[in-house]
């Protein structure tokens, strides 16, 4: 996902790979249910809470260092919705 460059496509081992918008834009064409956050610390609560709203079943969450603060409001805020949290990998 990538606001800036979404339509565009990336080249990814001989397929041409659909950059995205947002995780709704995501689901919406190919009904991913999946989303993995490789964003930097400081914007991981943001997209962590964008894959909730957008409901994906599962966002795995690999980046390192994530403020604990942050941590706690993505998970308090997914509480009774229907995204379930793998991670983060590792804490701040």
């Amino acid at each position: 996902m990538n606001p800036k460059k979404a339509g565009q496509k990336v080249d990814f081992d001989g397929a041409s790979v659909p950059v995205f918008g947002s995780v709704a834009d995501a689901i919406a064409e190919t009904g991913a249910d999946v989303s993995v956050v490789f964003v930097p610390p400081a914007g991981s609560k943001s997209a962590v809470m964008e894959a909730i709203d957008a409901a994906i079943g599962l966002c795995v969450v690999i980046t390192e260092g994530i403020p604990v603060h942050d941590s706690a409001v993505f998970w308090a805020y997914s509480e009774g919705k229907s995204t379930r949290i793998l991670g983060p990998n590792c804490p701040a």
